[in-house]
Parts: structure tokens; sequence; C-alpha cells
């Protein structure tokens, strides 16, 4: 029997073990046996007259012919195809690279015209993926944009500005079709602030200060948690003119002003009620330090 009677028997037998199983798998066996060193060792004395030019010195392929060119290169020449039996596309890289430049805009305009041609299926494929694995690509989302937080806020801002209009007309619709969800929101919002208002207070004053900085360009920020945390520090009094909440309302104070290059950093922030706030206006009066002098001499720690 010939070597080329032999692989056919073995591709027989292959067929007939494997019937059950799925077409898939009997293609990955035949692309597995195809790149294997046996594989090699039967077809490398059949073409003694080829001269191959390997790209890895442990490469020992017997080559594939390109149907593009018709020469027989390295295996490594080619890109890997899942739809061929041996795994490989059938026009080498060169040739491909070649095609997709000398015809680079008519390729493009025909995917465009496929795509939108079969829209829903390519929806229904990407949505397939994407529920595939939702908890892993979440949580990889949320590692991105914490590690890469200038870009997101700039992409957001760049986003909303060049698609207001759009923005605005879905916004319109989404509320005009979702009524009730929206009443249902509100007045669960407004339960929310009733049970938390400090906290709800906090989140406003953080924002706020975001807001401001964001305006003029500024950099840090903080949390409402920090804000909280730094009243408690001050036991809810304004360190200019000494009075407590609930008889004051307390704002954030930049001790170096935004306007005069300061941040938007909690070490920047000192508890003043708006009275003094407005009063203090772009003064970089630090009354931190003198809340932390009468401290020291009441013997009290901030």
């Amino acid at each position: 029997m010939s070597i080329y009677g032999i692989i056919e028997a073995n591709e027989a037998a292959w067929e007939v073990l494997l019937t059950p199983t799925k077409p898939r798998l009997i293609s990955l066996l035949r692309r597995r046996f195809a790149m294997s060193e046996s594989y090699h060792a039967i077809q490398l004395p059949l073409f003694p007259f080829l001269t191959l030019k390997h790209h890895s010195a442990n490469c020992i392929c017997t080559g594939k012919k390109c149907s593009k060119c018709k020469d027989i290169k390295c295996h490594l020449s080619f890109d890997r195809s899942s739809r061929s039996k041996n795994g490989l596309a059938s026009a080498c890289k060169e040739c491909k690279h070649a095609y997709y430049s000398a015809d680079s805009e008519q390729i493009l305009l025909k995917q465009h015209m496929h795509h939108a041609a079969n829209r829903e299926a390519y929806n229904a494929k990407g949505r397939a993926r994407y529920m595939q694995n939702l908890e892993d690509r979440k949580e990889r989302g949320r590692a991105y944009r914490q590690a890469h937080p200038d870009y997101h806020r700039t992409y957001d801002r760049t986003y909303r500005q060049t698609h207001a209009m759009e923005r605005q007309i879905y916004s319109k619709n989404y509320h005009a079709t979702h009524l009730e969800n929206y009443k249902i929101y509100t007045e669960r919002r407004k339960s929310r602030r009733k049970l938390n208002t400090e906290r709800f207070k906090s989140y406003d004053i953080a924002a706020m200060a975001r807001r401001k900085a964001r305006k003029l360009q500024a950099s840090g920020s903080f949390t409402s948690k920090q804000w909280r945390d730094l009243k408690a520090q001050y036991d809810y009094t304004c360190l200019c003119c000494g009075k407590r909440e609930p008889d004051i309302k307390l704002s954030a104070d930049h001790v170096i002003p935004l306007a005069k290059g300061g941040s938007n950093d909690i070490e920047n922030i000192q508890p003043l009620c708006i009275s003094c706030n407005s009063t203090k206006y772009l003064d970089s009066t630090d009354y931190r330090k003198q809340a932390t002098l009468d401290a020291i001499l009441e013997g009290k720690t901030l």
C-alpha cells in the first residue's frame, strides 16, 4: 500500500470511530495529525527536491502551496484557519497583505455592506459571546476603568459632547415609554434620601467639588466618605467662626483656591460654613492650623 493509501486508511478509521461525535472534533484530529512529527517524517522523503526557508530552527514542516502565488512555503508563512483540514489558510501572509493593501477601500465597503445586510445575525452572535462570560467581562471592565480613570473620563466627556442631541432624544423617548418606572425610581430615591440625609448631602458636596474642579481643570478628588470623616475629625465645627452643625451647614472649602492652582484632594479641604466660605473667597488662609493648636492646648487630639 502506498503512503497515501495509509493516510486515507487512517482518516477512514478516524471517521468510523468518531461518527457519533461532532464533525469539528474530526477536523481537529485531522489538523493535529497533519501538523505532527509522524506526518512530517512520512512526507519529507516524498519531496527531496524541495528547499524550504523555515521561519524557525525547530520547524520540520514539508511546506504548503499558496493558492495565490503557487509557491510552497513554510507553515509559519500562513495564518491559522479553523475551516481548513490542516488548520492553515489557503493563501500565505504576503499574498493576503498584498491583496488587502491593493483593494483596502473596496474590501472595507464589501465588509460594511455584508455587515449591514446581516446586522441581526452579527448582533445575536455578539450577545451570545458577551453572555458566555458575563461576570468575568464585567470584572475586567471595572478593573480597566479603575486603572485608566483619566482616559475614561475624557472619553465619556467627549462622547457626551459629540452625541448631545442623540442623548436628549433617547432620554425623552425612554422617559415617555418608561414613565411608571421613573415614578417608582423617584419615590424610592426620595425615601432613601430621607433615611440617609447626611450621606446624600455628603454625596452632593463631593459631586459639586468634582464638577467645579473639572471646570477649572484642577487635579485630584475626594469621596463622600472622606468628607464625612473630615467633618467628624473637627467635631462638625466651622473652623472659622466656631459654630457647629446643625446650627450651620458646613461646606467644603479649598484652602488653596482652585482658581489659584489648588487641588481637589482631601488634603486641601477644610470644613467651613457657607457664610465663612463665601467671605474667604480667594484667600488662602488655613484655619486647620489654628484648630489643631487649640485642640493641643485643650488636650484633645485631631
